[in-house]
Protein backbone atom coordinates (compact mmCIF):
# COMPACT_ATOMS: atom_id res chain seq x y z
CA UNK A 1 0.00 0.00 0.00
CA UNK A 2 1.45 3.42 -0.85
CA UNK A 3 1.10 5.71 2.01
CA UNK A 4 0.43 9.62 1.14
CA UNK A 5 2.74 12.04 3.01
CA UNK A 6 1.53 13.00 6.19
CA UNK A 7 1.70 17.07 4.77
CA UNK A 8 0.31 15.89 1.56
CA UNK A 9 -2.50 14.17 3.60
CA UNK A 10 -3.04 17.20 6.24
CA UNK A 11 -3.04 19.73 2.45
CA UNK A 12 -6.09 17.52 1.21
CA UNK A 13 -7.70 17.25 3.98
CA UNK A 14 -7.40 21.31 4.83
CA UNK A 15 -8.88 21.66 0.93
CA UNK A 16 -11.62 19.50 1.59
CA UNK A 17 -12.99 21.04 4.61
CA UNK A 18 -12.61 24.55 3.10
CA UNK A 19 -14.71 23.31 0.05
CA UNK A 20 -17.43 22.26 2.48
CA UNK A 21 -17.32 26.40 4.10
CA UNK A 22 -17.10 27.12 0.33
CA UNK A 23 -13.91 28.52 0.42
CA UNK A 24 -15.25 31.16 2.67
CA UNK A 25 -12.06 33.53 3.56
CA UNK A 26 -10.15 33.79 6.64
CA UNK A 27 -10.53 30.04 8.18
CA UNK A 28 -7.20 28.79 6.55
CA UNK A 29 -5.24 28.08 9.85
CA UNK A 30 -8.44 26.32 11.34
CA UNK A 31 -9.02 24.38 8.13
CA UNK A 32 -5.57 23.67 8.41
CA UNK A 33 -5.12 22.66 12.04
CA UNK A 34 -8.36 20.68 12.21
CA UNK A 35 -7.16 18.65 9.25
CA UNK A 36 -3.36 18.33 10.87
CA UNK A 37 -5.04 17.30 14.24
CA UNK A 38 -7.44 14.24 12.40
CA UNK A 39 -3.87 13.27 10.88
CA UNK A 40 -2.46 12.27 14.29
CA UNK A 41 -5.78 11.08 15.77
CA UNK A 42 -5.89 8.80 12.95
CA UNK A 43 -2.15 7.81 13.53
CA UNK A 44 -3.16 7.19 17.15
CA UNK A 45 -6.37 5.17 15.84
CA UNK A 46 -4.41 3.08 13.22
CA UNK A 47 -1.63 2.60 15.47
CA UNK A 48 -4.29 1.15 18.82
CA UNK A 49 -5.89 -1.16 16.59
CA UNK A 50 -2.24 -2.97 15.29
CA UNK A 51 -1.18 -2.67 19.09
CA UNK A 52 -4.21 -4.47 20.57
CA UNK A 53 -3.25 -7.18 18.26
CA UNK A 54 -0.08 -7.59 18.67
CA UNK A 55 1.00 -5.41 21.63
CA UNK A 56 3.01 -2.51 22.12
CA UNK A 57 6.58 -2.16 21.72
CA UNK A 58 9.06 0.93 22.70
CA UNK A 59 9.70 0.62 18.91
CA UNK A 60 6.47 1.21 17.85
CA UNK A 61 5.66 3.20 20.32
CA UNK A 62 8.93 5.96 19.55
CA UNK A 63 7.71 5.40 15.68
CA UNK A 64 4.17 6.47 16.61
CA UNK A 65 5.17 9.58 18.34
CA UNK A 66 7.79 10.92 15.65
CA UNK A 67 4.79 10.17 13.01
CA UNK A 68 2.95 12.90 14.97
CA UNK A 69 5.51 15.06 15.52
CA UNK A 70 7.03 15.10 18.65
CA UNK A 71 10.46 16.17 19.37
CA UNK A 72 13.04 13.71 20.09
CA UNK A 73 10.98 10.66 20.83
CA UNK A 74 14.26 8.40 20.76
CA UNK A 75 15.52 10.06 24.25
CA UNK A 76 12.25 8.53 25.77
CA UNK A 77 12.97 5.45 27.15
CA UNK A 78 10.12 4.05 28.96
CA UNK A 79 6.53 2.84 27.21
CA UNK A 80 4.78 4.85 30.45
CA UNK A 81 6.84 8.15 29.20
CA UNK A 82 5.85 7.31 25.77
CA UNK A 83 2.53 7.00 25.71
CA UNK A 84 2.45 9.91 28.48
CA UNK A 85 4.15 12.51 26.07
CA UNK A 86 1.97 10.86 23.00
CA UNK A 87 -1.80 11.49 25.18
CA UNK A 88 -0.21 15.09 26.41
CA UNK A 89 0.00 15.97 22.82
CA UNK A 90 -3.01 14.51 21.54
CA UNK A 91 -4.85 16.27 24.48
CA UNK A 92 -6.09 12.94 25.65
CA UNK A 93 -6.50 12.17 29.65
CA UNK A 94 -2.96 10.47 30.77
CA UNK A 95 -4.79 8.60 33.31
CA UNK A 96 -2.44 5.35 33.98
CA UNK A 97 0.02 5.30 36.55
CA UNK A 98 -1.87 8.22 38.46
CA UNK A 99 -4.97 8.57 40.15
CA UNK A 100 -5.29 5.63 41.60
CA UNK A 101 -9.17 5.57 42.43
CA UNK A 102 -9.98 6.53 38.62
CA UNK A 103 -11.65 3.80 36.68
CA UNK A 104 -10.98 3.41 32.72
CA UNK A 105 -14.63 2.69 32.35
CA UNK A 106 -15.17 6.68 33.58
CA UNK A 107 -14.28 7.55 30.83
CA UNK A 108 -13.47 6.61 26.61
CA UNK A 109 -9.92 5.91 26.36
CA UNK A 110 -8.26 4.44 23.67
CA UNK A 111 -5.10 3.78 25.81
CA UNK A 112 -7.20 1.40 27.74
CA UNK A 113 -5.87 -2.24 26.66
CA UNK A 114 -2.30 -0.79 26.85
CA UNK A 115 -3.06 1.49 30.41
CA UNK A 116 -4.63 -1.59 32.33
CA UNK A 117 -1.33 -3.70 31.32
CA UNK A 118 1.42 -1.14 32.59
CA UNK A 119 -0.64 0.18 35.57
CA UNK A 120 -0.63 -3.46 36.30
CA UNK A 121 2.88 -4.10 36.06
CA UNK A 122 4.03 -0.78 38.22
CA UNK A 123 1.58 -1.87 40.91
CA UNK A 124 3.11 -4.80 40.71
CA UNK A 125 6.59 -3.53 41.52
CA UNK A 126 5.61 -1.36 44.52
Amino acid sequence: MNEIPPHEWISIAAYYKAKHRHFAPGKALEDWLAAEHEFVLKQIHYYLIQANEDGITLHSLHKLADAIGINKPYSLHSKKELIHVIQNATHHYPCFGGEHKLQCSEHNCEWQTECKRLTAKWYSQD
